[in-house]
């Protein structure tokens, strides 16, 4: 008799308790895991030119052919995949460039594995457009027994500059604009 009471008790609870009037609303579509932007435009944002012992020079929009030729539109990115925590950028010609990542607010960052940082590299907007930073700079060095060439791509807004006796670089910073559907 007692089991027979305390079997009725617990289901009259279990009964009360699936009874209840309110009702759960059903969970809203989440955001995906994973999405893809396309290139939009692209905008120079400076171009300027450094030289051993002389102040920075400003050089007009117009010269980014002539130092950089079509390196910007062949290396710049054409698509940018967001991940969960790394981003991996799309390049003409199916390369493709892999990294670590994580957003602070809407500012993306990139994990520098060479040096351990976490570097700035673009923004997002309210109107599902992000900006990517990207630095192309073109270093030469001469001295008495060589000259040497150097041309790297970086992304974010810090460029890594050799300083030196008959070292001149330009750096060319290019904003792209990335639009898409999530």
């Amino acid at each position: 008799m007692k089991n027979t009471f305390l079997f009725f008790c617990l289901g009259l609870c279990f009964l009360v308790a699936s009874c209840n009037s309110k009702n759960d609303p059903a969970p809203g579509p989440e955001e995906p895991a994973e999405y893809s932007l396309q290139l939009k435009t692209s905008e120079i944002v400076e171009l300027k030119q450094f030289n051993s012992g002389k102040p920075v020079q400003d050089v007009p929009e117009d010269k980014v052919k002539e130092y950089f030729g079509e390196i910007p539109e062949i290396t710049g990115p054409v698509e940018i995949r967001f991940e969960k925590d790394h981003i991996t950028v799309l390049r003409q010609y199916d390369v493709a460039e892999k990294y670590k990542s994580q957003w602070k607010n809407n500012e993306l960052y990139i994990f520098d594995e060479s040096t351990g940082e976490w570097l700035h590299c673009g923004n997002k907007s309210d109107n599902k457009q992000f900006v990517l930073n990207v630095v192309f700079l073109k270093e030469s060095r001469k001295n008495d027994q060589r000259s040497l060439m150097i041309m790297e791509q970086m992304y974010g807004t810090k460029a890594k500059m050799y300083e030196g006796t008959g070292t001149s670089a330009l750096l060319l910073k290019v904003n792209y604009v990335f639009e898409g559907k999530r």
